[in-house]
């Protein structure tokens, strides 16, 4: 092969790059752009692309006012498909008041009476090392805030947690108390002059009380609110 012939072939295979170069950058500027303008417009409010879809219908024929309306849909479902219809915020509704949770278990002794109240060594609410604190109670946080507003899975918690700590000094568990402690922020005018955040004063509210007597004998058939407690 003569070097006038190995020198063609180079060009053409440098041409064929160049072509899959430029095609290449063509698809992702393609890509960029309807990423981008998906974004754009699911961010939109929604008053004003209805303003638009309605100046749109009032000049023009019924079926270009339906394609208008079938385009927005198919732009926010594609939008919600690929994970990109997020609002974009940049600040959210601050909440005025800090809270925690205080889960306790009431014991009880072979007669059946009530005795003492014990607050449940759990994450959050007991002495923790540093490693267990910076590395692994992040994670309750997010779980209390998960069973905040719902009753079901805090009694199915109180459940789980009258298995893992049935007995107390010789008692038997009762049931368990699920305490709410709130401290007010303190407005910010306010916390700039007397440099602090949150009011001294701490609210306690029972938010619920399950009983889970018979929860330690049917450990394996428990699921909370479909079976009856009482003894048979």
């Amino acid at each position: 092969m003569t070097n006038q012939d190995q020198k063609s072939q180079f060009e053409i295979v440098e041409s064929e790059m160049g072509c899959t170069s430029r095609l290449m950058k063509l698809v992702l500027s393609l890509l960029t752009v309807v990423i981008v303008g998906t974004i754009s417009w699911c961010n939109l409010p929604e008053e004003y692309i209805n303003d638009w879809i309605e100046r749109a219908e009032r000049v023009s024929t019924p079926e270009t006012s339906y394609r208008l309306r079938v385009a927005d849909w198919g732009i926010r479902y594609g939008g919600y498909v690929s994970g990109l219809s997020s609002k974009w915020q940049m600040y959210g509704g601050q909440s005025r008041f800090n809270w925690r949770y205080v889960i306790s278990a009431i014991y009880t002794d072979d007669e059946g009476n009530r005795s003492e109240e014990i607050v449940l060594p759990l994450p959050r609410q007991s002495e923790r090392t540093w490693a267990e604190e910076k590395l692994f109670d992040f994670k309750e946080a997010k779980f209390l805030l998960n069973i905040y507003s719902d009753e079901l899975a805090r009694e199915t918690y109180a459940r789980y947690l009258a298995r893992q700590y049935p007995q107390w000094n010789g008692r038997t568990i009762s049931s368990i108390r699920i305490n709410l402690v709130t401290q007010n922020i303190i407005p910010p005018i306010v916390a700039v002059m007397e440099q602090r955040l949150l009011e001294e004063k701490q609210e306690y509210r029972l938010v619920n009380e399950f009983d889970v007597s018979m929860e330690y004998l049917r450990p394996s058939r428990r699921i909370a609110g479909i079976f009856d407690t009482r003894q048979r």
